[in-house]
């Protein structure tokens, strides 16, 4: 009789079971009876081998498939086809791109796009050419228009797309969540809760759905006549937040990214995402960020709130410090989760126009160095155009970080010390000795806009 991989594995660990309470017992008769089960418990263990060697070539070819898939996708020289592309009486154009094939059947990934009134302006940029953005939602949203204006007025074209096979039409007002939204006939999957749908071929899994229509939206603003291909970021909230950190792992063209809320290393937050990975054998092989977030060596900000309560911190941290190029990270303690709250923030498109601008992250943290007299030194590296305010430490006792956590606010003190290089030093003169964990707020204007800005140093763990 022929078995899969998976019955191999799991007839192994029902023999074990079976067996389990021989062994368990304590007398000596049941010692020597239990001798008699020794061929079934080689058995055993040989058939949960052969299941585990058979569950690591079927991920070694998946993987294969996954990296030589997006591989091919990033290279191809054609633009993608945009299908039904119209103007609607708002402004915008809506549009269809071609997804990735779903159990057999072609998809169609919905998307707004538009074109700013005033373009942003540098010398990076190509003569007549408009930098641009991608843009992701996250789980309950769509292709957002408001997002898309946002951006328009930032100076960049922008493209939202949606990644569940809906569009932005509204079923219900009274409607939150997926249900919201209309889904179309060539849409690929919906999300399945947190990477539930493992046991699926990796092509209908929808986070390859998602990584997929995120290039597809990168590849259709590299053909766009208007657009700087050297000049496109990428942008996603929440869920969109996690897709842009495992999108540039795989898509090194994008000129910058923000994640905002989402972060890699999932399984490692005590929370719903730590309980549903714990049971996912497949996570950590393909889909963790981190395992890829070295090849990315253009700037990142990570965004996200000090309460924020569902990617954690310290995952966010975890992620950030994987990155192959500057880092930016700004920790706001009063920003909640959602869309419009993640869009309302000025640092994403200050640090999308310095970088455009002048090619460099506009505030870079170091990291945290421990002086003689037991203070800290956390040196920032500041744009000119910027002008540092207030410091502040926060710490806190408790070594779980999450939304309930308590933070003590601590006073810093500024340094500049070097005009030249705008190199900005925070220094904290003590950390309690039971310090779990702390990160520095430095607050920086904007010469220009007066707009103040939030950056902060990484979160450092002490124990």
């Amino acid at each position: 009789m022929h078995y899969t991989d998976e019955a191999y594995a799991v007839i192994g660990v029902q023999v074990a079971e079976q067996i389990r309470p021989a062994l368990a017992r304590g007398n000596c008769m049941n010692i020597n009876r239990a001798q008699q089960w020794a061929p079934l418990i080689i058995f055993a263990l040989l058939l949960i081998a052969v299941g585990c060697a058979m569950h690591e070539d079927e991920y070694q070819t998946e993987l294969a498939f996954l990296e030589t898939s997006f591989a091919n996708l990033v290279s191809k020289s054609e633009a993608p086809r945009a299908y039904d592309l119209e103007q609607r009486p708002d402004g915008l154009f809506r549009l269809y791109l071609d997804g990735a094939v779903y159990k057999g059947s072609a998809t169609r990934i919905f998307a707004i796009y538009k074109l700013p009134d005033t373009p942003l302006q540098s010398d990076r940029i190509m003569p007549g050419r408009i930098p641009a953005v991608v843009l992701i939602h996250g789980g309950g949203g769509t292709a957002f228009a408001e997002w898309v204006r946002r951006w328009n007025d930032a100076g960049f074209a922008a493209i939202a797309i949606a990644v569940e096979g809906q569009t932005d039409g509204i079923v219900d007002p009274g409607l939150h969540g997926p249900e919201r939204w209309e889904r179309h006939p060539s849409g690929g999957p919906p999300r399945s809760g947190i990477y539930s749908d493992f046991d699926e071929p990796i092509a209908d899994e929808w986070m390859f759905h998602a990584v997929f229509a995120a290039i597809q939206a990168n590849n259709f603003l590299h053909s766009r006549a208007e657009v700087d291909p050297a000049n496109v970021g990428i942008v996603g909230i929440s869920w969109g937040g996690v897709i842009t950190a495992t999108t540039i792992g795989f898509d090194q063209r994008f000129s910058f990214a923000v994640p905002i809320y989402g972060s890699g290393h999932l399984p490692e937050i005590p929370n719903q995402y730590g309980r549903s990975l714990a049971a996912n054998p497949e996570y950590a092989e393909h889909w963790e960020p981190a395992l890829r977030l070295h090849k990315f060596a253009k700037p990142t900000l990570w965004l996200t709130g000090r309460a924020e309560n569902n990617f954690f911190l310290p995952a966010q941290a975890a992620s950030y410090r994987s990155v192959g190029g500057d880092v930016s990270v700004s920790i706001k303690p009063n920003l909640r989760h959602g869309h419009e709250a993640g869009w309302n923030e000025s640092e994403p498109y200050s640090f999308a126009s310095a970088v455009t601008r002048s090619g460099r992250s506009p505030y870079v943290p170091q990291e945290a160095a421990q002086t003689g007299d037991g203070s800290y030194v956390v040196s920032f590296q500041v744009s000119k155009e910027l002008t540092p305010d207030v410091a502040v430490v926060f710490v806190t006792m408790e070594q779980i970080v999450n939304p309930e956590t308590r933070w003590q606010q601590l006073s810093a003190d500024i340094v500049m010390v070097d005009e030249e290089l705008t190199t900005v030093e925070v220094h904290v003169r003590s950390i309690p000795e039971d310090t779990a964990h702390w990160f520095i707020g430095l607050s920086l204007v904007h010469k220009e806009s007066g707009k103040v800005l939030t950056a902060s140093s990484r979160l450092n763990s002490m124990r």
